[in-house]
Order: C-alpha cells, then structure tokens, then sequence
C-alpha cells in the first residue's frame, strides 16, 4: 500500500495537471496554484507516516508534475500561531506532521521557505524579492 497509492495518487494528478495546468499554459494563460502538488506530497507523507517518501523513485515523480520556470514560494509558522490564525485548525491532531512534511519537502527540493509569523507586509516584501530575484536570473 506505501508503494501503490503514492502512484496511483501520482497518474490522478497529473491527469489533474494536464487540465488544470499545462493546457492552460500552453495556449498562453498565466497559472498560479496555491498548493497543488506540494500539498499533495505533504498530505501523502503524512498518510503513510514515510518521511523519505522524496528519495523514493515515486516520491520524485511527483516534482515533475510542476512546470518549468515554477515558482514556489513555501510559508512556515509555529503550530500555535498558525491555529490563532486559522480557528479551524486548532483541532487538527495531524498538524505539527504537515509542517514537518512541508519543512522536508522545502529543504529537499531547496525552495524558499518564508516565517509565516511575520507581519503581513514583511512576507509580502519577501515574496516580491524572491519573484524579482527569479526574474532577474532568467
């Protein structure tokens, strides 16, 4: 099962990224995605409690359904923080598993991985240098 549904997971997103994704791009449409793959990646690691899950041949797969010249731009928080934030996850037990996967995840691929806790204008400076740095190297 550790194996099976990470791939089967893998061939329904991108059916999910051909549609939603690359049609869109190709016939010329910007595409912003709040947590289309990463998300997934996250959620499955913590499913099968496999925190390797991005050595595995499979695990790789899933960072070939982003397009090329993807931005990716990862928030961080305390797990308190984030639940006064969001009521909605005060109760969520699986919680401090989804930020470790998405700290693994950012450092494994080295993408950029934002404080969360800041103000919101401290985090929007951030994001708009990382964005500017990105195009300013292309």
């Amino acid at each position: 099962m550790h194996t099976i549904f990470p791939i089967v997971l893998w061939v329904d997103a991108l059916s999910v990224a051909i549609h939603a994704v690359y049609w869109p791009i190709a016939h010329g449409k910007l595409i912003v995605c709040e947590r289309f793959v990463i998300d997934m990646l996250a959620d499955l690691m913590v499913a099968t409690q496999d925190f390797t899950l991005l050595e595995r041949w499979y695990g790789r797969w899933y960072r070939r359904l982003l397009p090329a010249h993807t931005i990716l731009i990862l928030l961080d928080g305390d797990p308190a923080r984030i639940c006064q934030r969001r009521p909605d996850l005060a109760h969520d037990r699986i919680l401090p598993d989804r930020i470790h996967a998405f700290r693994l995840i950012a450092a494994h691929f080295g993408w950029p991985l934002i404080d969360g806790d800041q103000s919101i204008e401290e985090i929007h400076q951030t994001i708009w240098r990382i964005v500017e740095d990105r195009y300013a190297n292309t």
